[in-house]
């Protein structure tokens, strides 16, 4: 999905696709590539994230059962569901029994405790998960009166060990100021969702910008979902957005889109980062032609002292470079005009622009806000444009409630 750019009320979105979840086309689309890279024992995952009552629960059945249905075809499948409530994680497929999310030797995330239940048809799929999904936190709010206040991880792995991850996260729900009908427990627990929701969105445009730290361990669900958030990872992950077409959640459709859009963008930045040739990527033979052709080929001769890679040249000392341009019968002067050209060249690729749009500026200023608000700021404001007059309202009703 892209965003069409900034005028004003007339701002729509291009899609990826537009598909409702009950239309086959949705799972065709979406969910049978991934279901096919685990088929051919590749790792593939897809989330589910947008407003209370936007469908999210709904659109992640669909595909659970229709993931099942293509796995089943090449083998018996081994399902499990993980619910992650706050800081505790239990399973769905075992009466709600505690789950230790804990890393194993090699540094992996797993979840211990977590039961496998191997499914053998989709009868025996849907019997084992209906219950579970029966099972998942639940509570009313103002858009969803059975909203999904947890999220779940159904795992559908097979026996040459692909498997394919789908997750359902909690609905995101703006709280109005001065919010009466909201117990100090609901806001509890919208804060938990909050900080996950928001961690999950740190982590992600962090690795999109290439970050060296990466928050992963500040939420359950991000330390699970760790490899599925990596950009250069093994798995395959595909993020669908969740929008109800009532004009009543018009402002958190519109939330749920800018922020798919700015990741989307994010990921596109990455990818073209990742692409892009500048010096510093130039190989040996690439820095020697550079050379070769400086100048109309007036430095032609001195080209050998440049066959090396551009990560080397861009940090080599002066004075080395400069043996090498006098063996080969340069002057100072000569080393001095290459050295210098080369380092402009670095230093004018790492300055080129990148155009942002309206979207991902406002969701960066949108950061800034979040960060100075982070303890306060609602769910749906993790997902779009903070109101200042809100969170200063839930904050001076709540003030001495201990939301840590």
């Amino acid at each position: 999905m892209r965003s069409q750019g900034d005028a004003g009320r007339g701002r729509g979105f291009r899609l990826h696709h537009a598909v409702s979840a009950d239309d086959a086309t949705f799972c065709e689309t979406v969910i049978a590539p991934l279901a096919d890279i685990a088929s051919r024992g590749g790792t593939a995952c897809v989330v589910f994230y947008g407003a209370s009552g936007a469908g999210k629960t709904h659109s992640a059945r669909a595909a659970q059962r229709f993931a099942a249905e293509q796995l089943l075809k090449s083998s018996t499948v081994d399902v499990s569901f993980l619910e992650i409530a706050g800081e505790s994680c239990c399973d769905l497929l075992k009466d709600r029994e505690t789950v230790k999310l804990l890393a194993d030797a090699g540094g992996t995330i797993q979840p211990v405790g977590l039961s496998k239940n191997q499914c053998a048809s989709l009868d025996d799929f849907d019997l084992r998960t209906k219950n579970a999904n029966k099972l998942r936190a639940t509570a009313a709010t103002e858009r969803n009166s059975v909203s999904s206040r947890s999220h779940a991880v159904c795992q559908l792995k097979i026996k040459g060990g692909g498997r394919l991850r789908l997750v359902d996260l909690a609905g995101s729900e703006r709280l109005k100021a001065g919010a009466e009908n909201y117990s100090d427990e609901r806001l509890r627990e919208a804060q938990e969702i909050n900080s996950s929701l928001s961690c999950l969105n740190e982590c992600l445009r962090a690795r999109l910008r290439g970050d060296k730290h990466v928050p992963y361990r500040r939420a359950k669900i991000t330390l699970l979902l760790r490899d599925a958030l990596e950009v250069d990872g093994a798995t395959s992950t595909a993020f669908v957005a969740c929008v109800a077409p009532s004009p009543a959640t018009a402002t958190e459709s519109k939330r749920t889109l800018e922020y798919a859009a700015a990741t989307l963008e994010a990921s596109e930045l990455a990818r073209q980062r990742k692409q892009f040739k500048g010096p510093e990527k130039w190989s040996s033979k690439e820095c020697e032609k550079w050379c070769l052709e400086f100048d109309g080929g007036k430095y032609a001769k001195l080209a050998p002292a440049f066959c090396k890679s551009g990560k080397t040249l861009a940090v080599i000392y002066r004075g080395d470079l400069l043996r090498q341009v006098e063996a080969l019968g340069g002057s100072e002067a000569d080393c001095e005009t290459l050295y210098m050209a080369f380092r402009k060249l670095v230093k004018d690729a790492k300055k080129k622009p990148v155009k942002r749009s309206a979207v991902a500026l406002k969701m960066a200023r949108d950061a800034q806000l979040l960060k100075a608000n982070k303890e306060r700021a609602t769910a749906s404001d993790r997902f779009g444009g903070a109101g200042q007059d809100e969170l200063q309202a839930l904050a001076e009703k709540h003030e001495g409630l201990n939301l840590g």
